[in-house]
């Protein structure tokens, strides 16, 4: 009879620790992607922004929803996958403002599924690169703010896995407003 109480209070407390440590598993899980996506974000936003600021030509389409900028090549060389070998260029400044040389580096940033890419082409040497910037991307939009070099955007991303009994919560929008430094009126 002893041996049966301590067989099943045994059991109690074996099945008590592996529903704790399934618990546990799901809230680090959780914890994980919130962390990956959230720094995803943060990703998306570090790299238009430094692109913008040194854009010296930006296009936005009417519907607002790609963005492609040119901007100085501030590199000699480059490998394969279009990664820069060189230190960076030093610019002659002509007329009050650098030049690097005279091919530029064109950038575009699109959605192609739920995924913001970023395309880049080099113009010395014709190379092609894309990288997936973010994933979970519902949303992309872009303008300029009239009578100024100025270009707000928007990146809409998917609603966010909360846990167990809590389902998603809604999606995450970050929005920026970017002085394009480059672009000089003539």
């Amino acid at each position: 009879m002893e041996m049966l109480i301590s067989v099943g209070i045994s059991g109690v407390m074996f099945v008590i620790i592996i529903s704790a440590w399934v618990g546990s598993a799901k809230s680090l899980a959780i914890s994980d992607d919130y962390s990956y996506e959230s720094n995803g974000e943060l990703y998306a936003m570090d790299y238009i922004v430094r692109d913008l600021r040194r854009a010296t030509t930006v296009t936005i389409p009417s519907a607002g929803n790609s963005l492609t900028v040119t901007m100085p090549d501030c590199y000699s060389t480059y490998d394969s996958q279009g990664n820069p070998t060189s230190a960076p260029v030093t610019p002659t400044i002509v007329n009050g403002a650098p030049k690097y040389g005279t091919l530029p580096l064109t950038v575009s940033y699109s959605i192609n599924g739920n995924r913001l890419l970023r395309t880049q082409t080099i113009g010395a040497t014709g190379v092609v690169s894309t990288l997936v910037v973010c994933s979970k991307v519902n949303g992309f939009a872009l303008a300029f703010v009239p009578l100024s070099t100025t270009v707000t955007f928007s990146i809409t991303f998917d609603p966010k896995y909360q846990g167990t009994g809590m389902g998603l919560r809604s999606g995450t929008k970050l929005a920026g407003t970017v002085a394009v430094r480059a672009i000089r009126f003539q």
